[in-house]
């Protein structure tokens, strides 16, 4: 079993690492062709692209987006992340299973009236 889950890590570091390669590659092709003037575009044979625009205000919005997120978050240190504080202060129930009759009658059967 150490030797399956040796294995799985081994695949799972280096699909990360073809990750972050491709990750990189894909940025560096998107910065050239963007800063790239279309003529030289056009003598490469590529002729059909978005807007530049595009790739340069993508990256950016991205960016905004992800740090709003980061500003939403408590930090790690908060108690706020360790409790749920929705629903007025209620528990929040333990999942469970529904009966398929009580999902198959809220979903199929029209109410009266």
């Amino acid at each position: 079993m150490d030797h399956e889950k040796r294995k799985c890590q081994g695949t799972q570091r280096f699909m990360q690492f073809v990750g972050a390669i491709s990750n990189i590659v894909a940025f560096g092709v998107c910065v050239i062709w963007a800063c790239l003037p279309e003529p030289w575009l056009h003598y490469l044979g590529i002729t059909s692209y978005p807007d530049k625009l595009f790739m340069l205000a993508i990256p950016f919005v991205l960016l905004i987006y992800a740090s709003l997120n980061h500003l939403a978050t408590p930090p790690a240190s908060s108690l706020n992340t360790l409790f749920v504080t929705v629903a007025g202060g209620q528990a929040i129930q333990p999942i469970g299973d529904l009966p398929f009759v009580q999902v198959n009658r809220a979903m199929f059967v029209k109410p009266l009236g």
